[in-house]
């Protein structure tokens, strides 16, 4: 054969190998943070691990202007008579441990100072270590309601005729046992929670026991607020799950309402994100609370 014509086969050769090496290099699946695009990039493989921030995989910009939306949202739902934040728009009914008390500690990240009457009762709750709280014994079960005066109701969790609520059963829960046990020096049971409830993610939300089609919005947030705890702790391990994190952060930015407030549900149709069911306060205060909460200091500030 002519060497110079082996010369051009080799040459050509080379670049074929480069090619496939390059496009072997690219990821198959990624999160696309500039459209409203989601790509499932659901995977065992686990990063190299790293000291992380959470600004490396969020949008401050983007943050910044939802955050600001929000308190058109508080102030659509304020009833300024009873001093207590609503439900919902136009609701009339008034909860003190889901919304009221989430709503209080979301209000100072956003540098506000919450006026809320809490009739002088608020119950054991998973929601307590949002707030520092965590001297009591983990022991829920399912919620029962009381209504204290007209429209407000408070939640009970210590009513033992009611089933004993599991926290490994549903996302939510993991994360928020996780972060009971950050606040409690118990990392290693905090990890497995957390590790717990992000079993339950499929790459477009959690799908645990609760799941009816439609993917819980306020599971998003308390996986951001439970794995900034973990970062807090041990940034390594919390490392291993910044691809999860990204998707869901992604996702996040797609559920805020004109008004501020943020969706309770969504579906994903052919990577669209769509948001469905109504904006709640709960919610809403929920994703205030993981936005702007700080990696590094998860206890928020107080006033």
């Amino acid at each position: 054969m002519d060497t110079k014509l082996m010369k051009k086969y080799f040459i050509v050769l080379i670049i074929l190998i480069i090619a496939l090496i390059a496009i072997a290099s690219v990821p198959k699946n990624s999160i696309n943070g500039n459209t409203d695009t989601v790509t499932n990039t659901n995977t065992n493989m686990k990063q190299t691990p790293k000291t992380i921030n959470s600004s490396e995989i969020s949008d401050v910009s983007k943050i910044d202007s939802l955050m600001k939306l929000t308190l058109t949202y508080y102030s659509t739902v304020y009833n300024k008579t009873l001093h207590i934040y609503a439900e919902c728009p136009y609701s009339s009914t008034y909860y003190l441990e889901s919304d009221n008390f989430l709503a209080d500690i979301a209000l100072r990240y956003l540098n506000q100072s919450p006026q809320i009457n809490f009739y002088g009762k608020v119950s054991l709750s998973p929601y307590l270590p949002l707030d520092g709280i965590h001297n009591f014994t983990w022991k829920f079960h399912d919620p029962s309601l009381e209504i204290l005066n007209g429209n407000v109701v408070t939640c009970s969790f210590s009513n033992s005729s009611m089933p004993y609520l599991s926290w490994y059963e549903y996302a939510d829960t993991s994360f928020l046992y996780s972060i009971y046990e950050v606040e409690n020096g118990n990392l290693t049971l905090a990890e497995q929670a957390f590790s717990d409830g992000m079993n339950f993610w499929n790459g477009y939300g959690f799908m645990d026991d609760s799941y009816n089609g439609k993917y819980s919005s306020y599971k998003l947030a308390l996986a951001i607020i439970a794995w900034k705890y973990i970062n807090s702790t041990n940034s390594s391990f919390a490392s291993s799950f910044e691809p999860e994190m990204s998707e869901i952060y992604n996702i996040s930015y797609h559920l805020q309402s004109s008004i501020g407030g943020f969706f309770t549900c969504y579906e994903v149709f052919n990577g669209h994100v769509i948001p469905e069911g109504n904006v709640n306060t709960e919610t809403t205060s929920l994703f205030v609370i993981a936005f702007l909460m700080k990696s590094g200091d998860p206890i928020y500030v107080k006033m």
